[in-house]
């Protein structure tokens, strides 16, 4: 049967490059690529090639030659399919193509491709894409130290990738353990850090903080830890500035009962006057009901 012109679209192969037991007859052999005949053809000459290396070593002629003989000849009449060859370098037996990682596998050239499917150690690349490439069977063991694994964070659980956990916990998690900017302590969770330096609520020795006293008129400023010290230097101090803001308490209080008592006398005397208004009011009404209606 008679190849013809293949199309151009076709894709470039070549012979069956696999590790035979035993090693390949040369009659098996394609004299372009020196692999296994695959699809092998036969020209008039009596040459058996790849039907692709065949097809390449015509390049775009017409015409071909016969690369072991240079024999012209035209490839719509001249070649043809060697199917019983063909059968024959399918049944030849191979070793697996990763026989040399430890592949015991034994077969038909014919099985190879079966096989690769399953094979525990053909080359796989990392399912998390990071580039790591390793036979099938220990895939799983680089899964469990791949960096690119989804670990939780131990500290807030949040789930991360594995190389961008050291990352994380360093500058963002909240429950990581940090230290304290301004005094130093250590294991501080990062979520509590600004509590611990508040001025008002915080514990940070070191922190700037007002005098409790300074709502009455004491302005020492100093670290938290010196405050205790202040107040005993300051305690006389604090005292009068606290008698001070008592007695200007008193003082307006007593101004606030004098300001009562004043409106209090104002509300009686405009009671007063319009109990006045409201007596006159009735006698004019009643005087101008007289005259509408006299004898009643």
């Amino acid at each position: 049967m008679s190849v013809g012109i293949q199309k151009d679209t076709e894709p470039i192969l070549h012979g069956y490059d696999a590790q035979f037991d035993p090693e390949l007859d040369q009659k098996y052999k394609c004299p372009v690529c020196l692999a296994a005949l695959r699809d092998p053809v036969q020209t008039k000459c009596g040459h058996r090639f790849c039907r692709i290396c065949l097809k390449h070593s015509r390049g775009k002629a017409l015409y071909g030659k016969c690369p072991v003989d240079k024999t012209l000849f035209d490839p719509a009449r001249h070649v043809f399919e060697d199917n019983a060859v063909k059968r024959e370098v399918l049944s030849l037996r191979i070793k697996c193509d990763n026989n040399i990682d430890g592949c015991d596998w034994r077969g038909e050239l014919r099985d190879r491709e079966t096989h690769l499917v399953g094979c525990p150690d053909v080359k796989v690349p990392c399912t998390n894409s990071c580039g790591h490439v390793c036979s099938r069977r220990h895939a799983s063991n680089h899964l469990e130290v791949c960096p690119k694994r989804m670990e939780p964070c131990q500290k807030c659980g949040l789930l991360l990738v594995a190389s961008e956990l050291a990352k994380h916990q360093l500058f963002v998690c909240e429950k990581f353990p940090v230290t304290c900017p301004v005094c130093a302590e250590t294991g501080i969770l990062r979520e509590n850090v600004a509590r611990h330096v508040d001025v008002t609520e915080g514990n940070c020795p070191l922190v700037i903080i007002k005098c409790p006293f300074s709502d009455i008129g004491c302005y020492f400023q100093d670290k938290r830890k010196n405050m205790a010290a202040h107040h005993q230097s300051a305690s006389l101090h604090h005292m009068q500035l606290l008698m001070m803001k008592i007695q200007q308490q008193n003082e307006m209080i007593l101004d606030q009962q004098t300001q009562i008592s004043q409106l209090h006398d104002t509300c009686q005397h405009l009671a007063q006057t319009n109990e006045e208004q409201y007596d006159i009011w009735t006698r004019n009404l009643d005087s101008v009901t007289g005259s509408l209606h006299p004898g009643t």
